[in-house]
């Protein structure tokens, strides 16, 4: 069994990231796309993209990961070319607790922009919604070697 990261597609995805996010009590649903990683035949990241809104060009994202260990630049470019290259999104938007800091430094490393709404997580605490835009995705100096 091999001990580098694979890309992994589809449901395996899904059902992880639904998983490690709401313990498996919410889906995404059945209209989405999902990029993960798999090492030594277990997966430990997935992204899972849902809520395309073709008017908008808007897509959202949930994300779930067991190590950081997966993340590199060019798996980062791997996974955002499919909603900004690949399905033409102007805005990807993320959804987490404002308490979920190292989530929140992740997103803004990337460069994007962030709104914090009052109570909104869960009814008990705030939310934060960012958006990362197709500008500021292919002008961000993290991943600008690889599309720049």
């Amino acid at each position: 069994m091999t001990t580098e990261f694979e890309p992994v597609y589809g449901d395996e995805v899904q059902r992880f990231v639904e998983n490690g996010l709401w313990q498996s009590e919410r889906t995404l649903g059945e209209n989405v796309a999902c990029i993960g990683f798999r090492k030594s035949g277990t997966v430990v990241a997935g992204f899972v993209f849902h809520d395309w809104s073709p008017e908008h060009r808007t897509i959202e994202v949930s994300v779930f990961a067991t190590t950081p260990q997966w993340c590199t630049r060019g798996r980062l470019d791997f996974i955002l070319s499919y909603p900004f290259d690949t399905v033409g999104v102007h805005t990807l938007a993320i959804r987490t607790s404002a308490k979920n800091r190292k989530v929140r430094r992740f997103w803004q490393a990337m460069g994007a922009w962030e709104r914090v709404l009052p109570q909104m997580w869960k009814g008990q605490e705030d939310m934060v919604v960012s958006g990362l835009t197709a500008e500021q995705w292919r002008s961000d100096s993290f991943l600008k070697h690889a599309h720049g």
